[in-house]
């Protein structure tokens, strides 16, 4: 965690000129996202509850068809929960024609939860655990913007309150993924990836769909559904679940947005451990 907040930091504190001298040879972009969601659901599982979250990335165009995005972000849950996540990403994309991308992403998470190390003497049981965003950018993507199950003890009413038992404990680690994107219109896009995730050491794998619509010169609405598919991913393997989440943009100025939205995820299979998920919750996005 402290190294992401450093690299934050030192990414904020770079000198102007050295920004200008880079966008000089370059395109570069840059956009602070903060909101707030109800409850955090990160690849079926769920997280945490009421959670604000924070992230920052910049876009470098390093061709005609190539881009680089980096950036990080954080979360953390509110009214008593103990959940927090910070984490470092890069993806590389590539148009290699007019409907095809393809693309490379890094994404290095930590996570924290205290009820994790006060309870570690006692026994826990395993079993299985969403952008989170992802964070609006996708990961937007909405997105940034997509994380074994851990409980206290039964009898500990205020602790169970804070930290239910359903909820999930994700491992720390790096998660490397390729995907494709398929543009079927101006509105209407597919990706297929496949991720590699170093803390559950198992494989996660979707295949999503984003529409988009303009609805005035300010306002876009947006859909996105997916199905994802894990190996051996916190006790989980086969169909995981069907997700989903419905937007809507509106454009304050050129440089401000705010983006109110609602979602969801529902698990395959009903031997799994866990819940069905829904959230609603607000964007707010700053261009720079």
């Amino acid at each position: 965690m402290k190294l992401v907040l450093s690299l934050t930091i030192f990414t904020l504190c770079i000198p102007n000129h050295v920004l200008a001298d880079l966008a000089s040879e370059t395109t570069l972009g840059v956009e602070a996202v903060t909101g707030y969601r109800s409850g955090y659901a990160y690849r079926g599982f769920e997280l945490a509850g009421n959670t604000i979250d924070f992230q920052l990335e910049t876009e470098i165009a390093l061709g005609n068809k190539t881009s680089l995005s980096i950036g990080s972000w954080y979360a953390t849950e509110t009214g008593g929960g103990d959940f927090s996540e910070s984490a470092l990403f890069a993806q590389l994309s590539h148009q290699h024609s007019d409907r095809l991308t393809l693309g490379f992403k890094a994404t290095c998470r930590d996570f924290r939860q205290e009820h994790d190390r006060i309870d570690e003497p006692q026994q826990v049981s395993v079993g299985p655990p969403h952008k989170v965003p992802v964070g609006p950018t996708h990961d937007v993507p909405v997105g940034p913007p997509h994380e074994v199950p851990v409980g206290p003890p039964h009898g500990s009413s205020d602790h169970d309150e804070a930290n239910p038992s359903h909820r999930s404990v994700f491992k720390d680690g790096v998660d490397l993924g390729l995907f494709a994107s398929w543009k079927f219109g101006a509105d209407f896009i597919t990706t297929a990836g496949a991720h590699y995730d170093f803390g559950a050491d198992a494989w996660y794998g979707s295949v999503e769909t984003e529409w988009s619509k303009i609805i005035s010169s300010k306002s876009f609405i947006s859909l996105s559904t997916g199905l994802s598919y894990v190996s051996d991913y916190y006790g989980r393997s086969g169909l995981n679940d069907a997700y989903g989440r419905l937007s809507l943009t509106h454009h304050i100025s050129d440089t401000v947005s705010i983006t109110p939205f609602v979602g969801g995820s529902i698990l395959i299979d009903d031997d799994d451990e866990g819940d069905d998920q829904s959230f609603a919750g607000l964007w707010f996005a700053l261009r720079f």
